[in-house]
């Protein structure tokens, strides 16, 4: 299988150490724009092939089975349609595009035309994200009813130097499209069996992009706090703030509240995953340590890739779970800027 990977940024090579150690991959090229980066992240990797220039260029320079898309979020949808449109299938890092409409068209031409295009969810291929699905759907917290989780960072520099991933124009939007993304796949997942979403509310602002508070046009949120509705008694409820002057103890808090019990994971504790039941009785469940995000990233590019050669499904995620992920987000976006609930 001859991989073309389209970037060459830090995750570029992240991708290209996973791709080149995958036994069905046997040609690999890097193509990007920067004649420098491409050869030096390429110098690293003997054997790797070397494209310098367009994106559009690229797909045309060689027979090509997949592109591997690492680029700012606003050229995943045209780089896809145009690889697909040559032939080759697509995997994509989040998201496949920006708007649902660009994801039906992008999705309904890879039908027609047999190839598959895979956007990266990688945080389902790690076991304590497993764990956590498995618990839920054993039943061991009954009927669950609530599920919450925050994460706040000290991100701050990166949304005060010149990079794509907070500017609106080049990832369409900040911190909920970004790292975000991954937070809303993973709930989406866990209660895929006991409900539909039906409706989010939300509030979403710039608190700390810059050092006295004022709002700067280019960038987008680094903070944003929504609620899911369903169609049973249940609820979402998460946060996101990424522009901490420091890291808190506690980055991240999830917990699924149920009939029965209460499911807590704390990153920051050793015993990550806990479940709380009645009489104030708590029981530590084993559960494997979270992984890397370049673990995590390996076994989902090694899944896709053997799902792509061998004509089956990958084992976690799909494309509707991807295009139920782009939905909410901008639904979280467009409930934060008309100030009141949005439907589904």
């Amino acid at each position: 299988m001859h991989v073309l990977i389209i970037g060459s940024g830090k995750w570029s090579r992240i991708h290209l150490d996973i791709l080149r150690n995958i036994r069905s991959v046997n040609k690999i090229t890097l193509a990007g724009r920067n004649r420098q980066a491409v050869e030096s992240l390429a110098s690293d990797y003997p054997g790797t092939r070397v494209f310098v220039g367009s994106w559009q260029a690229a797909l045309h320079h060689a027979e090509i089975d997949l592109v591997d898309i690492v680029l700012p979020h606003h050229l995943h949808h045209p780089v896809a349609t145009a690889a697909i449109a040559i032939g080759a299938h697509v995997i994509c890092e989040k998201p496949g595009s920006l708007t649902l409409d660009d994801w039906d068209t992008l999705q309904a031409q890879s039908t027609q035309a047999d190839r598959r295009f895979l956007v990266i969810q990688n945080q389902l291929y790690d076991p304590s994200v497993q764990r956590i699905d498995q618990v839920i759907r054993s039943g061991a917290v009954g009927r669950p009813f609530l599920l919450v989780e925050n994460n706040f960072a000290a991100h701050a520099a990166s949304y005060r130097q010149s990079g794509w991933r907070t500017r609106v124009d080049l990832s369409g939007g900040g911190v909920l499209i970004d790292g975000g993304y991954h937070m809303v796949y993973k709930h989406l997942h866990w209660l895929a069996d006991i409900a539909t979403p039906i409706w989010v509310n939300a509030s979403a602002a710039q608190l700390h992009v810059s050092r006295d508070g004022t709002q700067v046009a280019s960038q987008g949120e680094d903070f944003v706090s929504y609620t899911v509705g369903f169609d049973e008694p249940l609820r979402i409820n998460a946060s996101h703030a990424w522009t901490l002057a420091a890291d808190p103890l506690q980055p991240r808090l999830g917990l699924v509240a149920g009939s029965e019990a209460t499911l807590e994971w704390v990153v920051s504790c050793d015993a990550s995953l806990q479940l709380h039941v009645g009489g104030s009785k708590t029981m530590v469940l084993d559960s494997p340590s979270p992984l890397g995000r370049q673990e995590s990233l390996k076994r989902c590019l090694a899944d896709y890739v053997e799902a792509i050669q061998t004509d089956r499904l990958p084992h976690h995620g799909s494309p509707a779970l991807a295009r139920q992920t782009l939905q909410l987000i901008l639904s979280v976006y467009a409930a934060a800027r008309q100030g009141s609930r949005v439907l589904l």
